[in-house]
């Protein structure tokens, strides 16, 4: 199977969604060559993966996960904002502290990621760094979740097939079709969502993806600068899906939405700093009221409760970023989210 696969997609052939789904499932439950798994997604990233070969491969990776069901009311809105990484510059950790900045303002959040694959900068690394534990069983997830809002999916436990590829996946050194699987694949089956991505020919892939895997109401966002991330910038991009709609694809100027002192946004190369800063930001909001950081922070939550219907607009969204995290909001729910029983497991 694998390397009839292989020799279509070398010949410049797409796969179905069934071929794909049938492919990666293959591959899950069988000891496959390495060398041949290699071969094939390098073939796929030499061609470009095709948006039948990502819904085929997510819909591989939902059947094999371990689903964590936090909602018995299909009407409840529940969110994830992640990217798809890859992004070369260190950055502050930005989806982890929009889900803070969501759930401090009653929008559920199941936030899914992993460690940074070659930094210590991941979603993951930034919560250890935090001191809240993530390595929980689904009945304390599901605990967390209720008492709270928000949990944190860790990747490596709810995707055990995963396993079977990542000695490949690390050879290859590049990125893959896998890093775009990781927005398309939550546990909970959350049905809104952020998703960052750094070109707009993968923004439109992964929107058209989202669209036929079912999404209500998704934004994937491409920012500018090659970042997975809106920035303060009149060169943003929006693809915003809606059900099964038409896409609407649109530029997002920010440039007027939010101030800041400093247009020099720092680096920061580890989540040890991320979590240090973040933890001065929330408790004296005041004082950074101006920090570039808190300018993207108010923008890309702003975006989460426009997505999560919290709002009519990302600019309303934006102004009660504002006031969730200047009131004071967030660092009480941060603090409260620690002293839940879930988040103090050893």
């Amino acid at each position: 199977m694998i390397v009839n696969a292989i020799s279509k997609i070398r010949g410049g052939e797409d796969l179905t969604v069934e071929q794909a789904q049938e492919l990666l499932t293959h591959i899950f439950k069988n000891n496959v060559d390495s060398e041949k798994l290699k071969d094939l997604l390098e073939a796929l990233i030499k061609k470009g993966e095709s948006v039948s070969e990502i819904v085929g491969f997510a819909k591989a990776m939902r059947s094999t996960m371990t689903a964590v069901p936090l909602s018995t009311d299909d009407n409840a809105i529940i969110m994830d904002v992640c990217g798809t990484g890859g992004v070369k510059k260190d950055r502050f950790n930005l989806s982890t502290a929009s889900a803070f900045v969501l759930a401090a303002a009653d929008v559920k959040v199941a936030k899914h990621g992993n460690y940074g694959s070659k930094k210590i900068n991941g979603s993951f690394n930034f919560l250890e760094a935090l001191e809240i534990p993530f390595n929980l069983s689904i009945e304390e997830l599901q605990t967390q979740f209720e008492k709270t809002g928000l949990c944190f999916l860790f990747a490596r436990l709810f995707h055990p097939a995963m396993k079977t590829v990542a000695g490949v996946r690390q050879d290859i050194g590049k990125r893959t079709i896998f890093n775009l699987l990781g927005p398309l694949s939550n546990p909970a089956s959350v049905k809104h969502q952020i998703v960052g991505c750094t070109s707009l020919e993968t923004g439109r892939k992964l929107a058209q993806a989202l669209s036929q895997l079912g999404v209500e109401r998704a934004l994937v966002v491409v920012g500018a600068d090659g970042l997975d991330e809106l920035e303060v910038s009149k060169d943003n991009i929006i693809l915003e899906i809606n059900n099964q709609d038409d896409i609407k694809e649109y530029t997002f100027d920010s440039t007027s939405l939010v101030s800041f002192s400093d247009k020099a946004i720092p680096d920061y190369s580890d989540s040890g700093k991320n979590a240090y800063f973040f933890e001065l930001l929330i408790d004296a909001p005041a004082l950074f009221a101006l920090h570039p950081v808190m300018a993207l922070l108010y923008l890309n939550a702003g975006a989460g409760f426009y997505c999560a219907k919290k709002v009519n607009s990302i600019e309303e969204g934006i102004e009660l970023a504002k006031q969730t995290i200047q009131s004071g909001e967030l660092s009480e729910f941060i603090h409260k989210f620690k002293q839940t029983p879930s988040s103090q497991k050893n």
